[in-house]
């Protein structure tokens, strides 16, 4: 038994090298061949370990159903934990966003978020300022795109007008974008384009998932209206300071 799962682990290690790669550049392609390496790998197993089916044992589990198990468990968890450890984390950091008090705090960390889940492609956040341009906020300390993006972008720069226009998500070369990163993400956008993450390139030349891309979305989403909040309750504080409290 340890001796199948060393020999399995080997196997699928050495297998699944450059699996983001695979993905980015085919994915349902990677997938099948993921799944066609486990057939071979389990189901022959699983044959020789089956017992004979007899009369009295139609109420009895099959002997090999156990052991796959085993074997697909421990196949996908070589395959996809430092995916499933990235995604717990991003989920844990949106949960705890509704917790933070200011709003250039949550981004901070926000941006953070978003390298450690990319595995250090880098994030900027951009917020539309008075004259419809986007300033750039916050960048995460790793990654090549906070290094590189502009102070400043006009109102029309490409992204952020296929943004501005109803995309949550503009990959920067489809939308003819000469930003430094792989894609651009909506954060706030209420009535209007407000914020939105540049997140940048991976070193290993790797690109994103459609499932990795999703769950950016789904968590970006939730944490923008809690950052959009904390904006409000800002400028509703520096109002009262201003003018006093309202009669």
């Amino acid at each position: 038994m340890a001796r199948d799962h060393r020999r399995l682990a080997a196997i699928v290690s050495l297998d699944v090298a450059g699996y983001s790669r695979l993905m980015g550049v085919d994915d349902s392609g990677t997938l099948a061949a993921l799944k066609a390496h486990r057939r071979e790998l389990i189901d022959p197993q699983d044959h020789r370990t089956r017992r004979p089916h007899r009369q009295d044992d139609r109420r009895r589990p099959a002997a090999g159903v156990p052991e796959r198990g085993r074997r697909r468990a421990l196949i996908d968890r070589l395959i996809f934990r430092d995916w499933v450890e990235r995604e717990a984390d991003l989920a844990r950091f949106a949960a705890d966003a509704r917790g933070f008090t200011e709003a250039s705090s949550l981004a901070t960390a926000l941006v953070g978020a978003v390298d450690r889940f990319t595995a250090g492609a880098g994030a900027t956040l951009y917020v539309r300022v008075g004259d419809g341009r986007f300033e750039r906020r916050q960048s995460a300390a790793a990654g090549a795109a906070q290094t590189v993006a502009p102070q400043s972008l006009d109102a029309d720069e490409p992204a952020a007008v296929a943004l501005r226009a109803g995309r949550s998500v503009a990959r920067c070369d489809e939308v003819h974008s000469s930003l430094p990163g792989e894609l651009a993400v909506v954060l706030s956008r209420p009535r209007e384009l407000d914020a939105f993450v540049l997140i940048g390139r991976r070193r290993d030349g790797s690109v994103l998932r459609a499932d990795e891309v999703a769950a950016l979305r789904a968590k970006l989403q939730s944490v923008g209206v809690e950052w959009q909040a904390l904006r409000w309750e800002a400028l509703q504080h520096e109002r009262v300071h201003a003018h006093g409290p309202a009669s």
